[in-house]
């Protein structure tokens, strides 16, 4: 169950069923939901400041993250390592274990 926490109260709310009721009926709402992997480049500048690098999409020109599909016979950090460096160029370090997960419904 993706969970986000709401900035006001600090409580967790359910992400999928909130967002169920703004999907419209039809070919945007998905039959099944699809895994992906993302990576989260980030840097600390020397002022502390941390800075994300986003990607803009091919199909919409949208910000994004770098992602793309689990790839057989690698592990989820390194899928998320190589989407940063095929669609960003980005080469670091990489964390092992997740920092988080949220729904993304894509049109296929």
């Amino acid at each position: 169950m993706p969970l986000i926490f709401d900035s006001r109260s600090g409580s967790p709310f359910d992400v999928s069923r909130r967002l169920q009721n703004f999907l419209p009926e039809g070919p945007y709402r998905p039959l099944r939901r699809h895994r992906q992997i993302a990576a989260l480049p980030y840097r600390r500048r020397d002022d502390g400041v941390f800075e994300v690098c986003l990607v803009t999409s091919r199909d919409t020109g949208r910000w994004v993250l770098p992602k793309g599909w689990p790839m057989r016979g690698r592990t989820n950090w390194e899928a998320a390592a190589r989407e940063a460096y095929e669609e960003a160029g980005l080469v670091g370090e990489i964390e092992k274990s997740p920092v988080g997960r949220f729904p993304y419904w894509k049109r296929m």
